[in-house]
C-alpha cells in the first residue's frame, strides 16, 4: 500500500512539473430539490393597552396555527396552511401555499427589557418562517411570468 502511495505521489509530482493535473473524476448528482422557505421579520411597538392586546392575540394565533392537532393517540392532523399574497404582486414573486415551520418572538428587540406599566413589552420582534408545501418547477415560474397563476 505504501509503495502504491509513493508511486502516486511521484506521478503527481511529474504531472505537475509538466503543467498537468489529475482529474479527480468528481461529479455532482442531482438528488432533488427542497421545499422553498420564506422568512418575514417584523418589529412592533404598541402604543396602547389595546394595541398590546391585539399583538398578544396575533402571537397566540401564529402559535396555534403552526402546530397540528391530535387525531387519536398515534396520529396528527396537519397544521394550518397559509396563502401569502403581496400588495404589489407585479414586483414580487408569488409564494405557494405554506405552513408556518417556525415562529419566534423576541421580547427584547432593542437590547433591553422595557415594559409598560401593565406588563406589556414596549417593543417586540416577530420572525415567521414559512415552508411551501409543493415543489416549485420551471413550468410554474414560466406560467407566473406569462400571466398565469404559477408560483
Amino acid at each position: 500500500a505504501s509503495v502504491g502511495a509513493a508511486a502516486s505521489g511521484v506521478a503527481r509530482g511529474a504531472l505537475s512539473g509538466a503543467g498537468i493535473a489529475v482529474n479527480p473524476h468528481m461529479a455532482v448528482l442531482f438528488e432533488g430539490v427542497n421545499f422553498r422557505t420564506h422568512t418575514f421579520d417584523y418589529k412592533f411597538s404598541p402604543r396602547s393597552a389595546d394595541e398590546s392586546k391585539i399583538l398578544k392575540e396575533i402571537i397566540f394565533f401564529f402559535k396555534m396555527s403552526m402546530h397540528p392537532t391530535k387525531d387519536g393517540l398515534a396520529f396528527f392532523n396537519y397544521p394550518d396552511e397559509f396563502e401569502i399574497n403581496f400588495s404589489h404582486p407585479d414586483y414580487l414573486f408569488n409564494i405557494g401555499n405554506s405552513v408556518l415551520s417556525s415562529f419566534n418572538v423576541n421580547y427584547q428587540p432593542d437590547g433591553g427589557s422595557h415594559y409598560h406599566v401593565n406588563g406589556a413589552p414596549v417593543s417586540l420582534g416577530l420572525s415567521l418562517n414559512f415552508t411551501e408545501i409543493e415543489i416549485n418547477t420551471k413550468e410554474e415560474i414560466d406560467l407566473e411570468e406569462n400571466g398565469g397563476r404559477g408560483r
